[in-house]
C-alpha cells in the first residue's frame, strides 16, 4: 500500500495503466470491408448474368435476320479461284448478321422447294433473291447460284411443266432431229426430259413431248474461271473452267460449229486416239468458229473436258476452255450447233 498512496482514495494513478482497444475505429473498418465484399459479388453476378444475355441476344438477332432460314450453307463457303483474290471465305454466321429478312426468306423457299422437287418454285425463288442485289461471289450469292442451277436442270431434264416449255404432239414424218431443230433443243435433251430411251431414236405419232425452248447462249469470263449458260438474258447456270496459261485462250465471239463424243486428239501432226492417257480433250469436244468481226484465224480452239479435274479452275490449257468431265457431258447434251459463245478477259 506504501508503493500505491493515492489508489484507495480515488486520487492519480502512479503506475501506467493498459490502453483498451477502440472498439469504435474497428467496428466501421470491418463494416467497409463488409460493403466492399458484397458489392464485388454483385458485379461478378451482374457480369455473368449480362454475358450471358449478350450471346443469347446475339444468337436472337442472327435468328431475326435470317428469318430462322435453312438455307443450307455450310459453316464456309469458298469462292471461284480468283473471283475474290485474297478474301477470306464468307462465313455462314456473318452471313446471318447481315442478311435481310427478304433474302433469307427467298432463300428458305427456294430451298425447300428444291428439296420437294418444285423446280419452277425453287427457280423463281432463286432468280428473286439475286435480283435483289446480293454481292457477287458472296457466300449467300453462291448459294443462289447453286439453287439456281439445279433447279433449271430439274426443269430441263424432266417432264414437269414449267412456263418456258411447249407442248409438242408428234406428226407422221417427224423425227427427233427435226423436232430438237424447231425448238432450240438437242436430241439428248428431249429424250431425257421425256423419258425417252436415249439407245432407240424412234418415236410415235400421237405421243406428246415436252420441251423446253430456248435460246441458249454462252459467257466465260476468264479472269472468274466461269462459264455462265443463258437462257436468253435469263441465267440458267455456271459452271467453273479451266482456261489457257499466259493469256492464251482467245477473247472474242465464237459458234458451237462441231460436236464430238469421246474425242481423238490431233497434236504435233499425230492422233492420240480417245482413251489414252496422252489425249488431254476428256469425254467431249465442241469446236468453236470465230464469228461477229472476231480474228477469223483463231480456229482449233473449243470447250472440252478433262481427266485432271483438279486443274478446273486453273490457267491450264494451250488455249481452250476445259471443264469436268460430267459437266461438259452435261453441256454437250443442252447446246445445239450455233450456239453463240463470248469469251471475256
Amino acid at each position: 500500500m506504501a508503493d500505491y498512496p493515492n489508489l484507495m482514495r480515488g486520487g492519480g494513478v502512479s503506475a501506467p495503466q493498459r490502453r483498451r482497444p477502440n472498439s469504435r475505429g474497428a467496428g466501421w473498418k470491418t463494416l467497409a470491408a463488409l460493403v466492399a465484399l458484397c458489392g464485388l459479388a454483385v458485379f461478378l453476378v451482374w457480369k455473368i448474368w449480362f454475358s450471358g444475355a449478350e450471346e443469347t441476344a446475339t444468337a436472337e438477332t442472327a435468328d431475326e435476320t435470317t428469318g430462322n432460314a435453312d438455307t443450307g450453307m455450310e459453316a464456309s463457303v469458298a469462292t471461284p479461284p480468283s473471283a475474290n483474290p485474297g478474301k477470306p471465305a464468307e462465313t455462314a454466321k456473318s452471313v446471318a448478321k447481315r442478311l435481310n429478312p427478304k433474302v433469307a426468306g427467298l432463300l428458305d423457299k427456294a430451298s425447300k422447294a428444291l428439296a420437294r422437287e418444285d423446280y419452277v418454285a425453287a427457280r423463281d425463288a432463286a432468280e428473286a433473291a439475286l435480283k435483289t442485289g446480293i454481292p457477287k461471289n458472296s457466300a449467300i450469292w453462291l448459294k443462289a447460284v447453286d439453287i439456281l442451277g439445279k433447279a433449271n436442270t430439274g426443269i430441263l431434264n424432266t417432264d414437269v411443266p414449267a412456263p418456258e416449255k411447249v407442248s409438242y404432239t408428234i406428226k407422221e414424218g417427224d423425227n427427233l432431229v427435226t423436232i430438237a431443230k424447231r425448238f432450240g433443243a438437242t436430241v439428248a435433251a428431249i429424250q431425257r426430259s421425256n423419258g425417252l430411251d436415249p439407245a432407240n431414236p424412234t418415236i410415235y405419232p400421237g405421243k406428246t413431248l415436252r420441251i423446253l425452248k430456248a435460246e441458249w447462249r454462252v459467257v466465260v469470263v476468264k479472269k472468274e474461271f466461269r462459264l455462265y449458260l443463258y437462257n436468253g438474258d435469263r441465267l440458267f447456270k455456271i459452271y467453273t473452267v479451266g482456261v489457257g496459261r499466259q493469256g492464251r485462250t482467245p477473247s472474242g465471239t465464237f459458234k458451237i460449229a462441231g460436236k464430238t463424243l469421246e474425242p481423238e486428239w490431233y497434236y504435233n501432226g499425230k492422233t492420240i486416239p480417245y482413251g489414252d492417257k496422252r489425249n488431254v480433250l476428256g469425254t467431249r469436244w465442241m469446236a468453236l468458229k470465230p464469228i461477229k468481226g472476231t480474228d477469223p484465224n483463231l480456229r482449233g480452239y473449243g470447250i472440252h473436258g478433262t481427266w485432271m479435274p483438279e486443274t478446273v479452275g486453273t490457267q491450264c490449257s494451250n488455249g481452250c476452255v476445259r471443264m469436268r468431265n460430267k459437266e461438259v457431258e452435261e453441256l454437250f447434251s443442252i447446246l445445239p450447233y450455233g450456239t453463240e459463245v463470248e469469251i471475256k478477259d
